[in-house]
């Protein structure tokens, strides 16, 4: 699925122009063969590189309008084939069937945009894509919303009885303790049961857009709800800008 999405990441990439294939740090020949001058060119066509998957999806994003959101639902695809790939392992943790069901979305999407029949692209397997896609996306939304609503409640259990000065105080306090790194950026974001200032962690990625917040888990203390995986997608902490100290992921 991993190797499917990027090449359907590179398929509309190339219906394009083939110059978008051109690696993050191309070489002249790799341009020239791209560019359609192969005649110039010292390598043959199957000798230069192209785009990393990433980059790839990353282009595609932006090309969509939706710069950054290639960073979200299909991040645990490209975790688990690079692993797969290049260590002979994978996050056991992580759900086969949300792995599966974010590459079937994302190459659905390339499809419509292709103008090609999904049918036609799956063959045998359409009616078990849109099984897989259909199940992964309610177990998904059910497993996020149960989430939410047991922090919300766990939240009021714990401020019930409180004056409103002595609410906002141990808000406050609980805000500021620290949650887990997971990743060299953080920043705060809204919390979806509470409302209260939470800490979503990842990275920052650059493209021609500027810069992007890649999360990968979000912490709130003052409920104690964590989110991962395609729950941050949920909470509309993907894809979103970084533009200064003041940004709040989800807020």
């Amino acid at each position: 699925m991993g190797v499917a999405a990027e090449h359907a990441s590179k398929a509309y990439l190339a219906s394009i122009s083939p110059v978008l294939l051109a690696p993050a740090m191309p070489t002249t020949d790799d341009l020239l063969v791209l560019s359609g001058n192969g005649e110039r060119a010292s390598k043959q066509i199957s000798d230069i590189r192209t785009a990393a998957g990433e980059t790839a999806a990353a282009r595609v994003a932006e090309l969509l309008g939706r710069p950054g959101a290639a960073s979200g639902s299909t991040r645990m695809l490209r975790e688990a084939r690079n692993g797969i790939t290049h260590l002979g392992m994978w996050d056991r943790e992580a759900d086969p069937k949300e792995i599966l069901a974010s590459g079937i979305g994302y190459i659905n999407e390339i499809l419509d945009e292709l103008s090609k029949e999904r049918e036609g692209f799956w063959g045998d397997h359409a009616a078990l894509s849109r099984l897989i896609l259909e199940e992964a996306e309610a177990e998904i939304v059910l497993r996020y919303e149960e989430k939410v609503r047991n922090a919300a409640r766990d939240f009021e259990e714990k401020v019930s009885g409180l004056t409103r000065e002595q609410r906002s105080r141990t808000i406050a306090s609980l805000e500021a303790l620290p949650v887990s790194g997971h990743g060299p950026v953080s920043a705060a974001a809204r919390c979806p049961a509470c409302g209260s200032l939470g800490v979503a962690g990842g990275r920052d990625r650059r493209d021609g857009s500027g810069s992007w917040f890649d999360p990968r888990h979000f912490g709130c203390r003052v409920c104690d709800l964590a989110l991962d995986g395609f729950e941050l997608d949920l909470a509309g902490f993907t894809g979103r800008p970084l533009d200064g100290a003041g940004d709040t992921p989800g807020g």
